[in-house]
This record gives C-alpha cells, sequence and structure tokens, in this order.
C-alpha cells in the first residue's frame, strides 16, 4: 500500500465557523492511498462529501483500547448518493500512534475535510 495521504485539520472559530472558513478545504481523497490526519484532541469531525451518483463507505480504522475493552473497533460511515455525512472522532481508540488517525475509502471523488470545533468560552 502506498503511503497515506494527509488531510489538514482546521480549526473553526468558538462561536461557529463561517462558510468563507470551510469553501475550501476538502481534499479529493484516492482510494489506493487512503487517508490520515494528526487528530488534534478535543472535539473532531469528518465531513465526507459524496460527488459521485452511487453510495460509499468510508471506514475510520480503529486500535485496540481500554476505551473499547482492549478491541479495535472502527467507524463505517455510509454516505448516500450525491450527499454529505459528517461523524465525530474521538481520540481515544483511533489513535495509530503520534496521534495520527487512518480512513479508508475505495472511491477516488470523494471529498474529505477535518474540522476542530473550538469549545464556547464561558461567559
Amino acid at each position: 500500500m502506498a503511503a497515506r495521504d494527509t488531510l489538514t485539520v482546521i480549526t473553526l472559530a468558538a462561536y461557529g465557523g463561517k462558510d468563507e472558513d470551510t469553501s475550501d478545504s476538502f481534499t479529493t481523497g484516492t482510494g489506493a492511498n487512503d487517508l490520515q490526519f494528526v487528530h488534534p484532541g478535543g472535539d473532531v469531525l469528518v465531513y465526507i462529501n459524496n460527488t459521485v451518483a452511487s453510495p460509499i463507505s468510508t471506514t475510520v480504522v480503529g486500535v485496540a483500547s481500554p476505551r473499547t475493552f482492549n478491541r479495535a473497533v472502527d467507524i463505517t460511515v455510509a454516505t448516500a448518493a450525491s450527499k454529505a455525512s459528517v461523524v465525530g472522532i474521538p481520540s481515544a481508540g483511533f489513535n495509530q500512534g503520534g496521534g495520527v488517525v487512518h480512513m479508508d475509502f475505495t472511491d477516488d471523488t470523494t471529498e474529505y475535510a477535518v474540522y476542530k470545533i473550538t469549545p464556547t468560552p464561558n461567559a
């Protein structure tokens, strides 16, 4: 398998991101390479934009951890044709080492983005 392509994590503002914060943040994945990103901790959302006329699936590869009772538990997201999905990814249970999270898929036209949600400060 070739080296995984790396997604850049985009941080959204505490009171919500604006469209211009996210509009050019997609990376088109290459199924032969798959994807990875460095989980920054906290709340992270993966946005999956299916640009084809058939359903696709994306698997976030789990690793065994005490949180998952020492079993590797993957998250598989099914995204309908020409639709989008959003999934939250915790850092525990998915850290492949060095904070890296792996995502596997087969379609070469699906667009991906990873967003870190900044906690809202107490007023």
